[in-house]
């Protein structure tokens, strides 16, 4: 952080940290809260993509025997 702020000085600093990277925490962290449906049901779809679509198969199938 001392480098930093000895290369991009600035008057705003909190925590000892500049003000213009609490900036660019804050955008990334919006952008994960605004994104977390998402990457929920994405990271979701990955690992149990498949048994979802075997349960599905599995229904569809006991639905069709019930019919008989």
């Amino acid at each position: 952080m001392a480098l930093l702020l000895k290369h991009y000085p600035t008057e705003y600093v909190l925590l000892e940290i500049p003000g213009y990277v609490w900036a660019v925490i804050t955008v990334l962290f919006l952008l994960v809260v605004r994104y977390s449906e998402a990457l929920y049901r994405l990271d979701l779809d990955i690992i149990y993509g498949r048994q979802f679509k075997k349960l599905e198969e599995l229904i569809t199938d006991m639905r069709a025997l019930k019919a008989q």
